[in-house]
């Protein structure tokens, strides 16, 4: 469902200083929207996952720019968000 245009127009809206961002993410965590886990000894808190909000703004400016992404479920967002931003720092 991923096409070239969505690819065109993700890599004109992040610019390259936020595609190298991604590319960084991937290296590090292997993936470009990782859930990181807070360490317990360092913030006295328990350990719980985060979720970085760079995957939720891809996946509203997805909605809002592309019609055929408007209705999908937030599984099916999730997925393509994380493909097209794969393909997109290639």
């Amino acid at each position: 469902m991923i096409e070239q245009r969505h690819i065109d127009s993700v890599r004109k809206y992040l610019g390259e200083e936020n595609l190298r961002y991604f590319r960084h993410l991937k290296g590090l965590k292997g993936d470009v929207f990782p859930v990181l886990k807070l360490n317990y000894r360092k913030k006295g808190i328990p350990a719980h996952p985060v979720g970085l909000r760079e995957g939720m703004q891809i996946r509203n400016w997805m909605r809002v720019n592309f019609p055929e992404f408007r209705e999908l479920s937030q599984n099916k967002i999730e997925r393509l968000s994380e493909e097209l931003i794969n393909k997109a720092i290639i």
